[in-house]
């Protein structure tokens, strides 16, 4: 309970009572108290609005809270069809599964009844964002392979066109250390070129995906530091094999090649 009160015993009797979320009051009366107003089903008489409750997540955990109406029925009113009944117990679910079809065969055996845990509620309502977290993973590490050769490929193109200018500068006395800096210095002009426009890419994409992915916001700290770090990781292993290859030039193979 936010505000007001709770259904009593009471309220079947006498005036209509209706119970609001916090959403369903946002929409009905916005910027007033929901308290004291009547509100009129779709059929039925006029219900006064006796509380308001926080808002739930019946459409799964990565949906906002939808408005929501709570009713209470009238003893004249005519019977249900059916109903849900939600119960929290300390008895392990083959206990308290066997328990409530008990209880409910002593009112009626011809009663039908089914009875569901809430861990496979959820599972289902989580179902499709598990997927697409799942699909996500398969495409991302896809992505992060093609990117790791494309670099590797980079790499090496630029090692072998500039095969005789390496030649040239090891037999000047250029040492190991300078060659590989000068790759990795040409290689990286081209990451930090893909890694700025890949970041606003993705900013894009991550917005669009909050609603789809619980609980992992567009700004994730932890998600985006860990992403850069596993691309550093193998964007560094790609460049690795050419650098090694340019540090190993021979000058005068290369001097002789044009």
């Amino acid at each position: 309970m936010v505000k007001g009160r709770a259904f009593l015993e009471a309220d079947r009797d006498g005036r209509p009572a209706a119970i609001l979320s916090e959403a369903a009051e946002r929409t009905l009366f916005p910027g007033q108290n929901a308290i004291g107003h009547t509100i009129k089903p779709l059929s039925g008489p006029w219900h006064e609005v006796v509380g308001v409750v926080g808002d739930i997540r019946s459409g799964g955990r990565a949906q906002n809270g939808e408005a929501e109406v709570y009713l209470i029925r009238n003893r004249r009113a005519e019977s249900m069809r059916s109903g849900t009944i939600a119960l929290r117990t300390a008895l392990n679910a083959t206990d308290a599964t066997g328990l409530l079809k008990q209880s409910l065969a002593s009112v009626d055996p011809q009663l039908p009844s089914n009875v569901k845990m809430v861990n496979e509620e959820v599972a289902g309502l989580t179902a499709r964002p598990r997927f697409l977290a799942a699909l996500l993973a398969v495409f991302a590490g896809l992505a992060l392979f093609v990117a790791a050769a494309g670099l590797y490929a980079v790499a090496s193109f630029l090692v072998t066109q500039r095969t005789r200018d390496i030649g040239i500068r090891i037999a000047l006395g250029a040492s190991p250390s300078v060659i590989a800096k000068q790759i990795a210095s040409e290689a990286i002009y081209w990451i930090a070129a893909g890694a700025v426009l890949g970041y606003g890419l993705a900013q894009l994409a991550a917005r669009a995906l909050t609603g789809e992915i619980f609980n992992i916001p567009a700004t994730d700290a932890r998600s985006w530091a860990s992403t850069v770090g596993v691309l550093a990781i193998s964007l560094l292993l790609a460049l690795i094999t050419p650098m090694v290859r340019a540090v190993r030039v021979d000058p005068a193979i290369a001097l002789r090649a044009e």
